[in-house]
C-alpha cells in the first residue's frame, strides 16, 4: 500500500491522483474503471473537486486479493 499522509487517513477521501497511486494504476483507469462498476462513482467533495473513500478502495483491493487467492 502507499504511503496515505496522516490528513487523508482522517478525512477518509482520496483525490483523483492519490486514489490512483493507493491503487497503482493511471487516473484513466480510475475512471475508467468506475465507469465500469468495478469501483465507487467517485464522490463530489467541492465545486471543482472529487474523491474516493479510502476504505471504498480499501475494501475493492482486499476483495481482489480474496478473489485472486481463491483462484490460485
Amino acid at each position: 500500500m502507499q504511503h496515505i499522509s496522516e490528513q487523508t487517513r482522517a478525512g477518509g477521501m482520496l483525490r483523483p491522483a492519490e486514489a490512483a497511486r493507493f491503487l497503482g494504476v493511471s487516473i484513466q483507469s480510475l475512471y475508467r474503471w468506475s465507469a465500469q462498476g468495478r469501483l465507487p462513482r467517485p464522490l463530489k467533495i467541492g465545486p471543482r473537486t472529487s474523491g474516493w473513500k479510502l476504505a471504498d478502495l480499501q475494501a475493492y483491493l482486499d476483495r481482489m486479493e480474496q478473489e485472486a487467492g481463491g483462484a490460485a
